[in-house]
């Protein structure tokens, strides 16, 4: 049996690393983003309403679970986001914080 290297995973990149690309990231760039999105797309109110949600809520709002409780990918943000709830965003791993963004913005 060949040997198998096992290294230990390293922790996560979080966006209370002061001067990291993650702080940057929530603190700047998905607000803009975000921003952005509003500007240069036509929403409905309640669509537009819950982008500027997500931008008040960054970077130090509490994370919160979809309010789309049907979306077929529902239970599965529920599950991925509930040991988070109450952290801040600068608080998540950074890989988090940027896919639950996105989702959200979706």
């Amino acid at each position: 049996m060949p040997h198998l290297i096992t290294t230990a995973i390293p922790e996560p990149i979080l966006g209370t690393d002061p001067d990291s690309f993650a702080m940057n990231t929530v603190k700047v760039r998905l607000p803009e983003i975000a921003r952005r999105v509003l500007v240069e797309n036509e929403l409905d109110t309640p669509e537009a309403e819950n982008v500027r949600r997500l931008i008040e809520d960054l970077p130090s709002g509490q994370v919160r679970f979809l309010t789309d409780r049907e979306a077929p990918d529902a239970d599965g943000w529920r599950r991925d986001v509930e040991p988070y709830l109450g952290a801040t965003w600068l608080e998540l791993p950074f890989f988090v914080a940027e896919t639950y963004f996105y989702r959200r913005v979706i």
